[in-house]
């Protein structure tokens, strides 16, 4: 969300309250809060209406002068927005101005610290891998149809982090669950089909087979088969 209001911001007129929006994102390089409160509140004396993105951001800096940090965060703004193309572009084209501003405004900053972070952001490169690929689909288009496709493809994805851990795990293996767990329930192994029958391939003799010893190849064999799996269900918990 941060990175589509900053295209915005880059775009098109916007109001200084999704301005403020933008400072309030967690990406920014610690020990800006107070350059970016500062920046805050000369937006919310700004009031209602809507500002070019040049006029903005030229005023914005001089709104920070004096404040060190502020005045860098301006400053990248005003980077930002030098290097921002005010032409037609593929989407490929595209597609690289959005990552360098992106760079130049130091985002995803901190806002990757943890597993969630670093899936969102491998979403985020996938979606603008896709954008990048559209091509003859989209086009050359201005910065305004460009951001608008992205953000209408961002609204398509559905995203949602997973856990480093599962309360429950689900699997048809039979092998050594290797980790320990709290229980394990076991399914589906009635006195009919467990253990399970000696079952030969059929591209293979069976008499050799045997002889190789292919466990699975003799009732003897698949009982063994089942005996380990059982003693290690019952080394694997205390449930």
């Amino acid at each position: 969300r941060a990175a589509l209001e900053l295209f915005a911001l880059l775009t098109r007129p916007v109001a200084p309250a999704r301005v403020q929006a933008v400072l309030e994102a967690r990406f920014w390089p610690a020990g800006s809060g107070a350059g970016r409160a500062r920046a805050a509140r000369w937006l919310r004396g700004r009031g209602g209406g809507t500002m070019e993105p040049r006029d903005l951001l030229q005023a914005f800096a001089s709104a920070c002068a004096g404040d060190p940090a502020c005045e860098a965060l301006a400053g990248r703004l005003r980077a930002a927005s030098s290097a921002w193309p005010v032409g037609r572009l593929e989407s490929a084209g595209w597609a690289n101005a959005f990552a360098q501003a992106l760079e130049t405004l130091c985002w995803p900053g901190s806002g990757t610290a943890d597993s969630a972070g670093q899936q969102a952001l491998e979403g985020w490169r996938a979606l603008l891998q896709q954008f990048a690929d559209l091509g003859a689909a989209l086009g050359s288009c201005a910065a305004g149809r460009a951001v608008d496709v992205l953000a209408a493809m961002a609204r398509r994805e559905s995203f949602a982090p997973l856990g480093a851990d599962v309360p429950v795990l689900v699997t048809a293996a039979l092998e050594d669950p290797v980790v320990d767990y709290d229980g394990i329930w076991v399914c589906g192994l009635q006195a009919d089909r467990w253990p399970q029958p000696a079952r030969l391939d059929p591209y293979v003799p069976w008499t050799l087979q045997r002889r190789a010893g292919v466990e699975a190849a003799t009732p003897a064999g698949a009982l063994a088969v089942a005996r380990r799996a059982l003693a290690a269900w019952q080394g694997a918990t205390d449930e």
